[in-house]
């Protein structure tokens, strides 16, 4: 797989350095001015921590268009334990016991998940920071959390936009809400482009397709 960086409208246009996390480096922005991370993923979000734990390095700014839910290294383990004993989804064709089981089981399910968010929420301060995320727990993917994003989110070190990408001018990103980010560094943690040379062109496409 490859890293992949998309193919932004200007980006030809943008005099400044746009790479991926996986070839982010400490000197990368030690010269730079309000760098951007780009994608509310674990990847952008460990980078964009790194550059606002060291006091040399400008203040980020993390740029994405989704939210996701968040826990942290102590819940982990909770949180995929929990997963597995509440994911439970019967078929149509299985008896009527195990129907009235998935039934009764998905209604613990939801006051386990309820209870679970509200206390991410309280615990991170989601919903001061603005970053409660608009969908299910178990259908999302959890993002864990390093240490000390919070609070760098609250006291401004990291200055966060929940926005698209419109177009790159020579200096900035301009967002389709209007707002401008000057920036001279753009690290985009966009996922990976996955390569299927292996199967034959018709079944590459397919795969592609279905992500």
């Amino acid at each position: 797989r490859t890293p992949n960086i998309p193919d932004f409208l200007g980006k030809d246009n943008f005099k400044g350095r746009i790479i991926h996390t996986s070839q982010y480096q400490y000197d990368d922005v030690k010269d730079t001015h309000n760098p951007v991370v780009i994608g509310y993923a674990k990847s952008g979000i460990d980078v964009v921590t790194s550059i606002a734990s060291e006091n040399e390095l400008p203040n980020p700014t993390l740029l994405f268009r989704s939210k996701h839910w968040v826990h942290d290294y102590a819940t982990d383990n909770k949180v995929n334990r929990l997963f597995m004993k509440l994911h439970v989804d019967p078929h149509p064709s299985d008896g009527y016991l195990m129907r009235a089981f998935g039934k009764t089981f998905g209604l613990v399910r939801q006051l386990a998940v309820a209870l679970l968010t509200r206390n991410f929420i309280q615990k991170f301060k989601l919903r001061q920071l603005d970053l409660v995320p608009n969908c299910d727990f178990f259908t999302d993917n959890s993002v864990r959390l390093p240490d000390g994003f919070p609070e760098y989110v609250e006291d401004g070190t990291i200055t966060t936009v929940h926005d698209t990408i419109d177009t790159f001018t020579d200096n900035a990103i301009l967002t389709t809400s209007g707002k401008e980010i000057k920036t001279d560094m753009v690290i985009c943690g966009t996922g990976y482009t996955e390569s299927w040379d292996f199967f034959s062109k018709e079944l590459q496409d397919i795969l592609v397709e279905d992500n």
